[in-house]
């Protein structure tokens, strides 16, 4: 969860730089150990709003609970493996600016336009 933390400041930072402020919420699926861990105890908090869900559900059902705590006009659900390059948040509002009018954009994930040989590879080899 910290590699992944750390990711999101990365992306973070590089969005910001170059595009807007934004809110970074994550949300703890009956996982209050790790909530107040990270809530309490680091510098995380600084930029990420965390959401302690008391009772773990399935992943649809904590999805839909830390979206109805929320009013922004785009939400990205990411898993708490996942490991995002640098620049994630910028090609994604780089795909929104180009696509005003679409509602939701990619699937279980997207393939960027700058991603390299070896990422859209591998993007077919796990079928995304």
């Amino acid at each position: 969860m910290k590699s992944a933390l750390e990711d999101l400041e990365r992306a973070y930072a590089e969005a910001r730089e170059n595009f807007c402020d934004f809110k970074v919420f994550v949300g703890f699926n009956g996982d209050p150990e790790a909530y107040f861990h990270f809530e309490t105890g680091g510098h995380f908090s600084k930029i990420i709003s965390f959401s302690l869900i008391e009772e773990a559900l399935t992943p649809a059902a904590a999805r839909n609970d830390l979206l109805a705590k929320i009013e922004e006009a785009w939400v990205l659900f990411l898993d708490d493996d996942v490991a995002l390059p640098e620049t994630y948040f910028v090609e994604f509002l780089k795909i929104v600016n180009e696509f005003p009018e679409a509602q939701i954009l990619g699937g279980p994930n997207i393939n960027f336009i700058s991603a390299t040989e070896s990422e859209r590879l591998q993007a077919l080899v796990l079928g995304f």
